[in-house]
Formats: C-alpha cells, sequence, structure tokens
C-alpha cells in the first residue's frame, strides 16, 4: 500500500477499468455520423461565401480601373466575360487579368464593358455574380455612371 492506494496485479478478481472494442468503435460511428451531418448543414453557406468572395474581387477588380483611370488621366475598360475581368488601357493594353473562384460567373451575359473616365465618372452598370452550380443569382454590383462609384448588394 502507498499512500492507502491498493493496487492489483493482473491477476486480481477486481474490476477491470479501461473501455471495450466495441464501445470504442460504437463512439468512432457517433462521431463519424455526427460530421456527416454538420458538413451537410453547412455546406450551402460555403457556397455563399465563395460567392461572396467573387463580389468582393469583381468590385475591387472595378474600383481599381476607376482608381488608374483618375490617377493617370486617360479613360480604362474593364472587359467582363463569364469567366473573369480584364483591366485595359486607353490604348488597349492589358492591364490586368482578374479570374473568378471556381463555382461562380458574372451575369448577365459576358462581354460587358465598364468604360471608367479620368474624372472619375463611368459608362456604368449593374452585374451579378452566379453560382453556376444552381444557376442563382448571389450579389448584385452595380456602377454609378456620374460617380464611377462600385457597391456590392
Amino acid at each position: 500500500m502507498v499512500s492507502g492506494v491498493k493496487l492489483q496485479g493482473s491477476g486480481s478478481s477486481g474490476s477491470e477499468k479501461g473501455f471495450t472494442l466495441f464501445e470504442l468503435l460504437v463512439v468512432i460511428v457517433i462521431i463519424s455520423i455526427s460530421l456527416a451531418i454538420c458538413t451537410v448543414a453547412l455546406a450551402p453557406g460555403l457556397g455563399g461565401a465563395v460567392s461572396r468572395t467573387s463580389a468582393k474581387r469583381v468590385a475591387t477588380t472595378l474600383a481599381r480601373a476607376r482608381n488608374l483611370a483618375v490617377s493617370e488621366a486617360r479613360p480604362y475598360y474593364v472587359h467582363l466575360s463569364e469567366d473573369g475581368l480584364r483591366i485595359v488601357a486607353y490604348d488597349g493594353t492589358l492591364k490586368e487579368r482578374v479570374s473568378l473562384p471556381r463555382g461562380t460567373s458574372i451575369g448577365p451575359g459576358g462581354g460587358s464593358t465598364v468604360s471608367f473616365y479620368p474624372r472619375g465618372g463611368s459608362s456604368g452598370g449593374s452585374f451579378e455574380v452566379l453560382d453556376t452550380e444552381t444557376g442563382k443569382r448571389r450579389h448584385s454590383i452595380t456602377v454609378d455612371p456620374a460617380t464611377g462609384r462600385v457597391r456590392v448588394l
């Protein structure tokens, strides 16, 4: 006896402490089912995060083109297609190419162009970031023609 604790050998007739293999398997199955349920419940929220990121990327690209137009006192154009955007200078030089994450696209239709002018104005426009898997609109992006301000709704 050490400090009031009785040590038992392996051959003792006392009850053994621990878990059986069956009990461990039951716990593993319960944890697996719980994880599967959580994954299914959280999946729609992840799609919203991807489209939100895409919308912010589009808005940032549009705002960058406006800033370039104002700072360089030259027009800049942003060509929008279903898979991404291109910032093009007044002389046709490609300044920047931005691609969208997988599973999102810009609508309605590709081939749209937004012009940004040296005084801050723009040709204006309204676009939507779409979830390509469901085809649903996730976020709207507007460009004010008078000020060139870009907003994500």
